[in-house]
This record gives structure tokens, C-alpha cells and sequence, in this order.
């Protein structure tokens, strides 16, 4: 069985503006995309939970999804553990 990671979905232009900017440049994204953190990864889910984290992609950067695929579960790693950190910080002070 082939372990997918990310996988983009096309959706209507109107409902991706509305959504999601692209995570990559920022403008309006056109397409979204869903990223499954793999076990090993540092935002894993727990053990026998599933977490899906939606993205939006441009068409310039959707054109380039397979090369920036590494780049693009990066970012969102990054992005959510800088997340978890603030939210961590944050609730330690109150």
C-alpha cells in the first residue's frame, strides 16, 4: 500500500479564495490541498487518531506540486509546531 502524505483537490475557485491563500506565495489559492502527517512526523496524531490539515495552493504553485511537495509538509510542520509553542506559552501565563 503506497502511504499518501498530501493530496491536492481541486475545488471551485470562488470556494478556495474564500478559504484558503496559497501557503506557499500567498495569493489567492485555487486549489486544496489535504496533508496527513505521516507517524514519524513531529505533528503526528495520536496513536489511532487521524489529523487532515487543509492548504491552498495557487495554479502557479500547483503546477509545481510534485518538486514542492517537501517544501509544502515543511511549512505546515513548521507552522503548527510554531503554533502549538504560542499556544503552549500562552496558556502557561494565564
Amino acid at each position: 500500500m503506497t502511504e499518501v502524505k498530501s493530496l491536492p483537490v481541486t475545488t471551485k475557485e470562488s470556494e478556495a479564495k474564500q478559504q484558503f491563500p496559497c501557503l506557499l506565495c500567498g495569493q489567492a489559492a485555487v486549489t486544496t490541498g489535504l496533508y496527513f502527517p505521516s507517524p514519524t512526523s513531529p505533528i503526528a496524531p495520536p496513536e489511532g487518531k487521524v489529523r487532515v490539515i487543509l492548504y491552498g495552493l495557487c495554479d502557479d504553485c500547483f503546477g509545481q506540486y510534485k518538486k514542492l511537495l517537501p517544501t509544502i509538509e515543511t511549512l505546515i510542520e513548521q507552522q503548527m509546531m510554531a503554533t502549538l509553542k504560542q499556544m503552549r506559552q500562552t496558556s502557561m501565563s494565564s
